[in-house]
């Protein structure tokens, strides 16, 4: 979800600390429901480029001398961890 709303000009963050008493009584959150995280959705205010990055390479974010908010991604191959096959 996250990703189809970056490709329309959105941008987003993922909250993992919140009050979550709060959020469920704020949203009106039924009992059978446990919030773990909040997804914040918004136009960022600044320009954004998502980078692909090599395993090994720093994954701190960063301005460049125009401003523009760098974000280094691991590459998909570098995160998955493949389980080996039954012998």
């Amino acid at each position: 979800m996250k990703f189809e709303k970056f490709e329309n000009g959105y941008g987003g963050c993922l909250i993992g600390s919140f009050r979550k008493e709060k959020i469920i009584s704020t949203l009106n959150i039924p009992e059978r429901y446990d919030p773990l995280l909040i997804i914040a959705l918004g136009k960022p205010k600044d320009t954004v480029r998502l980078e692909e990055i090599d395993e090994g390479q720093d994954i701190k974010y960063y301005r460049d001398e125009q401003g523009i908010h760098r974000v280094p991604k691991r590459k998909l191959e570098n995160i998955i961890i493949s389980a080996h096959p039954m012998a």
